[in-house]
């Protein structure tokens, strides 16, 4: 049954929840009040930091920066090992490739109709060569995915530069900072850290097209701390050093930036003033202003005449390089909703409010969106780039809708200066293409940036897999071709398929939205608590013997036992309250139904509880008291035993040394850390598999997937082609022994795991006198050696990954020095084994 348009209203719903001074060279302009932060709701893209910021509110960025090095240090040593021949599996990509994802910048180099540079939030660079048919991601091994502007030598279009970190506040990628500008010299091919590391997100880069060494760079910093690294940069040398050329305040950074075409020594910037913490928010500021240069950067006036007053939010600037005297303002006020646009036709010495506020299809986060764009070659021609798009050709008189059904969130638009009907839209749904300016238009939904919170596979056929988004509702994989569709709208927070077939399902939005189709029939959760408290991304567990009873989790358990016609509290309160806010905090994230015993059912909190009940429901046991206070972000069980249980949590260690994956075979009495080397990151699910005697751990977290074969003690990045990024929900489809993972900003990958090794015919024995097997050194490094006394006319030498997949195998005389090239093993535990008439010695190794 294919479902297209399930409740239209409730969709659209959820998509709309979802006087001048002189200054110096590095001005510090002071602000003249700083009034007290107010508190703020917390929004649906604050759930991610408030995750990992608990319970100190704060992000160890540097624990971070080393998580994501240490991850692609792995991947590279991986990648050699791969190409020296020594062969594992690697990831694949699922999809989807019809559902988009957010873009936040567009580009295409001068004098190519073809080529197109696309920046994602979460997903790095895309490069087409043929106008957005077939994409190549062109940034996967950097540090950063994250996104903030892309700009092109408009001389040397090989030289491209791509500033990190999202500056839209929100989205979950923002999470994390950006690294700083990079540099690629070969059209993209490769690309080189050019600075600016420490600077946070990138509002945009402007090149001086007459001196194309000269380049600015509006810097955001940190959204999460106030401190000096923001304000609007330049570097008169391509990017090999940067001075500040404004800075306004701790709290303040450069959000947009315009260089005059024709006199490149007028500068325009905007400065926007904005605090955020993991309770609260404020997006405006009385430093929020735009700024002007006549000297190319070393001194700025601050720009008032007609413009507004008070505390403003973000603006975003466009000016008409026909014309560089005519610039467009579009200005938030306090409370981060438009204000208006403003306009000036004498470089700035003078503004006029075109008072259309009201025409716009303004939001109340209207700084998530792309603000306004000027037609290159007509002044007064300008697009509204909002929450949804309008236009205006008679200079903002007057303003029409455009785009009416592309994508709402709309970040970015490209005008072609050669050919102005051609614009590219981006939104949180891809690409919109149109060669006679949004007339008509196609949507190109094919590049591999989806945001995914969540995802199941059908137990019977991997083939049918089902995502959630964020902003892009809930999809399922059409068996058999590349083909995604709809099931549900608003954020798809959590999918379930249920056992009996693969068209019976639960794919459901934020805040406790619970909705799905059960052999045929349309459920949508009803009877239990709606006053109650429902985290952004509610979860959601089904009993693994019978689909129709299923869990849910607001602060207190659910139970239905029908489907989901039926609800009924199980518990009380598992949380420790509302805490900050009773949206975010004080809830249930993460329940978990056992296989082996079915009346074990475990949950925990986003405050740092885990509680389980043995006798389905009746009675809950706090079973936290040596456990961390994280956010609890996985649980799952032994399949043979219910009382073995494995929790993750996110989060950072920080003075308490807390960790992120934990074992107890107690059902929670006592309770060991198996996190071993596991990189200091936020943990976000796990995954087991027994493999006859030993287990095998897997670790989403938000640098990948990691594996352990030795119980915890040691852990691996998972293969190399799946790039550094924040992996929420991992499945393993026990039938094809693969397992899935849901990455935030690349779609869902698969990775095909070992096959249990076939029966072992020969005989182990320990060392004796015949038969003496020494391997050395060890841990090893460069290369081993091996020593065998048996005088034997034949020796086998066969080395297994942890895993148990051999990489190396070959056959020696006994009188033969062996030694075997270790330099390009990856990191982690191996096992060499010697084998002679039919008998068998294994050492275990490490590799560093």
């Amino acid at each position: 049954m294919e479902l297209k348009n399930i409740l239209p209203a409730f969709v659209t719903t959820c998509i709309l929840l979802c006087s001048i001074y002189f200054f110096p060279r590095q001005t510090n302009i002071e602000t003249a009040i700083i009034q007290e932060k107010k508190e703020g709701p917390l929004e649906p893209d604050e759930w991610l930091y408030a995750q990992k910021s608990f319970p100190y509110g704060k992000i160890d960025f540097q624990a971070q920066k080393n998580a994501i090095q240490h991850t692609l240090r792995q991947k590279r040593m991986f990648e050699t090992m791969r190409t020296d021949g020594y062969r594992d599996e690697d990831w694949q990509f699922v999809g989807p490739v019809t559902i988009g994802g957010r873009v936040q910048d567009i580009e295409m180099p001068a004098g190519s109709d073809q080529t197109v540079f696309v920046g994602s939030a979460s997903g790095g660079i895309l490069r087409s060569y043929d106008l957005g048919e077939t994409w190549q991601m062109i940034f996967d091994a950097y540090e950063s995915l994250s996104i903030g502007d892309i700009t092109i030598d408009p001389v040397d279009t090989n030289i491209i530069y791509a500033g990190t970190g999202e500056p839209n506040c929100g989205g979950g990628s923002l999470t994390y900072d950006g690294n700083g500008i990079y540099k690629s010299t070969n059209g993209g091919d490769t690309w080189s850290n050019i600075g600016l590391t420490a600077m946070g997100n990138t509002g945009r880069l402007a090149i001086n097209p007459q001196n194309t060494q000269i380049i600015f760079a509006a810097m955001m910093g940190n959204l999460f701390e106030n401190n000096t690294n923001r304000g609007l940069f330049r570097t008169e040398d391509g990017g090999v050093t940067w001075e500040n050329v404004l800075f306004s305040n701790d709290s303040t950074g450069a959000i947009d930036v315009v260089i005059d075409p024709v006199n490149p020594n007028i500068i325009y910037t905007a400065m926007w003033e904005r605090v955020r913490r993991h309770n609260r928010r404020d997006y405006a500021g009385l430093a929020s202003r735009i700024y002007k240069s006549t000297d190319g950067g070393d001194t700025w006036n601050v720009l008032t005449t007609g413009l507004p007053t008070g505390q403003l939010s973000r603006i975003t600037l466009t000016l008409c390089a026909a014309d560089p005297d005519v610039l467009y303002a579009c200005i938030l006020g306090s409370d981060a909703s438009l204000l208006d646009i403003y306009k000036t036709t004498n470089g700035g010495t003078s503004w006029t409010d075109l008072n259309c506020a009201d025409e716009l299809p303004s939001a109340e986060y209207d700084y998530w969106f792309g603000g306004v764009k000027v037609d290159p070659t007509d002044a007064d021609k300008v697009y509204y780039i909002g929450f949804a798009c309008a236009r205006s050709e008679n200079g903002g008189l007057s303003w029409d809708d455009f785009a009416n059904s592309a994508h709402v969130d709309n970040h970015s638009l490209y005008i072609s200066p050669a050919d102005t009907d051609f614009k590219i839209l981006g939104n949180d749904g891809g690409l919109n293409f149109t060669f006679n300016d949004f007339t008509t238009y196609t949507t190109a939904q094919n590049i591999p940036v989806t945001q995914i919170y969540a995802m199941d596979v059908f137990h019977d056929d991997s083939s049918f897999v089902m995502g959630g988004a964020q902003d892009n509702g809930s999809f399922m994989k059409s068996p058999g071709t590349d083909d995604w569709y709809f099931v549900n709208g608003g954020d798809g927070v959590s999918n379930k398929f249920l056992q009996t077939n693969s068209e019976s399902y639960y794919a459901n939005y934020q805040y406790g939205g619970y909705y799905g189709l059960v052999d045929g029939d349309y459920v949508y959760l009803s009877g239990f608590d709606y006053g109650d408290r429902y985290i952004w991304r509610s979860p959601m567990a089904l009993n693994p013997l019978n689909p129709y009873t299923i869990y849910i989790g607001g602060s207190r358990m659910y139970r239905t036992e029908d489907g989901g016609f039926t609800v009924n509290d199980i518990s009380d309160d598992l949380s420790n309250g509302p805490g900050y806010s009773p949206v975010v905090y004080g809830c249930i994230s993460n329940i978990h139904n056992a296989k082996a015993d079915t009346n074990f059912i475990y949950a925990g909190t986003d405050d740092g509880n885990v509680w389980v009940s043995k006798n389905y429901g009746d009675d809950w046991d706090l079973i936290s008291d040596d456990l961390p206070e994280r956010f609890v972000t996985g649980i799952e069980t032994d399949v043979t035993d219910a009382n073995i249980v494995y929790v993750t949590f996110s989060g950072y260690r920080w003075a308490d040394d807390a960790a992120h994956v934990y074992r107890s075979t107690n059902a929670g009495e006592t309770w060991e850390n198996i996190s071993g080397d596991l990189p200091d990151i936020p943990a976000n699910d796990i995954a087991i598999k027994n493999n006859n005697d030993t287990i095998s751990l897997y670790v989403a977290n938000d640098a990948g997937v990691f594996a352990s074969y030795d119980e915890g003690a040691t852990w691996t990045v998972m293969g190399s082609a799946m790039p550094v990024v924040s992996v929420y929900d991992i499945v393993l489809h026990e039938a094809t022994n693969t397992l899935f993972a849901g990455t935030y900003g690349r779609g869902i990958y698969k990775i095909h795991l070992p096959d249990p090794p076939p029966p072992d015919t020969t005989i182990a024995i320990n060392q004796t006198p015949d038969l003496y097997f020494h391997v050395f050194p060890n841990p090893v490094q460069d290369h081993l050696e091996i020593q065998c006394s048996n005088q034997r006319d034949q020796i086998e030498i066969n080395v297994y990954n942890a895993p148990g997949r051999m990489i190396f195998t070959q056959k020696y005389t006994s009188s033969e020095a062996i030694t075997v090239n270790t330099k390009n093993w990856a990191i982690g535990f191996y096992f060499v084994e010697c084998i002679v008439d039919n008998k068998k010695i294994t050492q275990k190794i490490i590799k560093l």
